[in-house]
């Protein structure tokens, strides 16, 4: 299933910074000079551990490989446009998405053991992630920035 909201910009060349209990992505020529513990998006999505970015409804903005592989979405751009809704049984995927909201609710990052159960084969994945606001430029919660 696809949803219709429009995407969030998540180019590869935007730095992600750290902004109240959440963070933002900011364009590079936005800020002079770059300081050294900043990241590209390029980066951070090529970590060995699951990264994703989904907005306020948690539809998939950006997500990596690691995290593509492991949930059970087909590529990095199938998942773009989705949900767990899509790839997780009903009990943990709203489990997630009751986190996603917590976290937006809040303004607060969010530590939470987690599990996801895949529809494809029943596989059931457990971890700990960590959820935190995404702030757009205008200061205002635009999604749900997670690593796990």
């Amino acid at each position: 299933m696809s949803y219709s909201a429009k995407p969030l910009d998540t180019s590869s060349e935007l730095l992600v910074t750290r902004f109240r209990q959440g963070i933002k992505l900011i364009k590079p020529d936005i800020i002079q000079p770059l300081q050294k513990n900043w990241h590209r998006m390029a980066q951070l999505l090529n970590m060995p551990f699951h990264i994703y970015f989904m907005n306020t409804d948690s539809v998939v903005q950006a997500i990596n490989k690691s995290c593509v592989i492991n949930v059970g979405f087909e590529s990095e751009k199938d998942a773009i446009g989705r949900t767990v809704l899509d790839i997780a049984k009903k009990e943990t995927a709203n489990y997630s998405l009751r986190h996603d909201q917590l976290v937006i609710k809040s303004k607060n990052m969010i530590i939470k053991d987690d599990y996801l159960e895949r529809l494809k084969d029943d596989v059931v994945l457990s971890g700990i992630s960590i959820k935190c606001p995404w702030y757009g430029i205008d200061n205002e919660i635009i999604g749900v920035f997670g690593f796990s």
